[in-house]
């Protein structure tokens, strides 16, 4: 490893000290997780009032938390005040010249001249000056990231860290939209997420038989980011790129649990998300038999990873299985399966797990339980979603929430027509074309709820509705490759012919469907 890239274990030493977390020292820092991680690897320096803030949490001074004079030669500061300087300046520690940047750079890397380190100089500077050209912005932040994935090396069982990181580097990609619909920063974009996918694919061919703990701990920190990747991947229409991907480092994962070791709950963990990931492409592919196997090969990898969360998150993929599969009874019995865990479940799974039991209890007529669960999920549903643990592989976004909350007054309106739960639901849909909403919303998400707003206009015997939203769920599901979600909008379709039979609007609509 290259002077300047070693992580700082004195901060990581207090951290663990006290027995945190890396979100959990973040939290009490006033960070976001990403930052702390990049002050724990040296691949950003805390600014003053940050530092004066990591004294008075661990109650230890600069050099004991690793930011004073360093023995790496990582960089030159006695104090705070040595690292507020104004200007670019070059310092000397041991003969050898430092770079630091001036604290209105927003990375505020400290860098050791001509010394490779988790993001070099160069890298640093063309980040801020090259935004106008994204394809080139976004090969050096795919080389940033990349770089910090190959850093994780001696951290394996702490992929879930990892995770993290990459997940809020991928989001800060998305920070950078311009306004205007940009097609070169979409291809950009879409290029460095796979990359990122695909990093452990060069990684395999070299893994064969026994593999030295070096090769399994950087395979597993490159599926780990990989996995985080196909997971922002899924929010777009790259269905069949993320199961090629997933479908080829799962056998690699799968070995790694078959073989004990203190690595094989990591990769347990890691292929229960691999398997939740396949079974969202075989539901868009119309396959729930593959897609039910592939949920109870997730369940099975979470019981061996011995983690909650995860089990939970198997078991509500396994149940909204039936729940596409028209048998709402089935998918309320695993669903009050997984309610045995509540206590051990973030409140993100929390919510998810009590809004979509609340669904199938609707879809059966049983009004007071519809609207018990979905009560328990509104209050459950944190006011920041994306802080939670589970957020990355929940698969809750808020846009799922609306999702869920519109299907449970549908379907009470289809037992209940006389009442205003059908009004209900297309109010709860509406929100999420609300334009000062700003609600992210995967594509595969929105469109399904453009079929269901369809339906609702359908039970409202709004016709002209019923055509517009029908045109843009038939044209959404044909933009995703989606069989599942052009399924849901023929049998939307049908029922329409039955309410308005042999008029030629609703005929014309026969056509967008061949």
């Amino acid at each position: 490893m290259k002077e300047g890239s070693a992580p700082n274990h004195q901060l990581r030493a207090a951290r663990e000290q006290k027995m945190w977390t890396i979100p959990e020292a973040a939290e009490e820092v006033g960070v976001e997780p990403q930052t702390y991680w990049r002050w724990e690897n040296y691949v950003q320096w805390p600014r003053k009032y940050a530092l004066r803030r990591l004294v008075a949490v661990f109650g230890k001074s600069i050099e004991e938390l690793g930011f004073g004079r360093s023995s790496t030669g990582f960089i030159h500061a006695r104090s705070i005040e040595d690292l507020d300087g104004a200007q670019w300046t070059v310092l000397e520690e041991r003969g050898q010249e430092m770079a630091v940047l001036s604290p209105q750079d927003h990375s505020n890397l400290y860098t050791p001249l001509g010394s490779g380190v988790l993001v070099p100089f160069s890298l640093t500077t063309a980040l801020e000056t090259e935004l106008d050209d994204w394809p080139t912005w976004f090969a050096l932040k795919q080389t940033q990231i990349l770089t910090i994935i190959s850093s994780w090396n001696g951290r394996a069982l702490f992929c879930d860290e990892l995770q993290l990181v990459v997940d809020q580097e991928i989001k800060m990609l998305d920070e950078m939209r311009p306004q205007d619909d940009d097609q070169t920063y979409t291809l950009s974009r879409r290029q460095a997420i796979i990359a990122i996918a695909a990093f452990p694919l060069v990684l395999l061919s070299s893994i064969q038989g026994s593999a030295s703990a070096f090769m399994v701990e950087e395979l597993l920190s490159r599926c780990a980011a990989g996995i985080t990747a196909c997971w922002h991947l899924l929010k777009g229409s790259e269905l069949s790129v993320v199961d090629h991907t997933i479908s080829s480092y799962l056998p690699a994962l799968v070995h790694l649990v078959q073989q004990p070791s203190r690595y094989q709950k990591t990769a347990a963990r890691l292929v229960t998300q691999g398997y939740r990931l396949k079974g969202i492409v075989a539901l868009h592919q119309n396959n729930l038999k593959v897609r039910e196997s592939c949920c109870q090969r997730a369940l099975h990898y979470s019981e061996i990873a011995e983690d909650s969360s995860l089990l939970v998150a198997a078991l509500i993929s396994l149940a909204s299985t039936f729940y596409y599969d028209k048998d709402p009874t089935k998918a309320a019995n695993i669903y009050q399966k997984a309610f045995l865990h509540l206590d051990n479940i973030p409140p993100l799974q929390r919510a998810r797990l009590s809004v979509e039991l609340a669904v199938v209890y609707a879809q059966q007529g049983q009004v007071q339980e519809a609207l018990h669960f979905m009560d328990l999920a509104q209050k459950a549903y944190p006011e920041h979603p994306e802080k939670d643990p589970s957020y990355l592989y929940a698969e809750f976004s808020p846009a799922s929430m609306i999702l869920e909350e519109g299907l449970t007054h549908l379907a009470l309106a289809q037992h209940y027509p006389d009442r205003e739960y059908g009004k209900n639901a297309w109010s709860i849909f509406a929100r999420i074309e609300e334009p000062h909403a700003k609600i992210p919303v995967p594509q595969r998400i929105f469109f399904e709820i453009t079929n269901h707003q369809a339906e609702t206009a359908l039970v409202l015997r709004d016709q002209e509705l019923f055509r517009s939203y029908l045109e843009k769920g038939i044209q959404g599901a044909n933009a995703l490759n989606s069989k599942q979600r052009r399924r849901e909008a023929i049998e939307v379709y049908k029922k329409a012919q039955v309410v308005w039979p042999h008029e030629s609007p609703i005929e014309k609509l026969a056509t967008l469907l061949l």
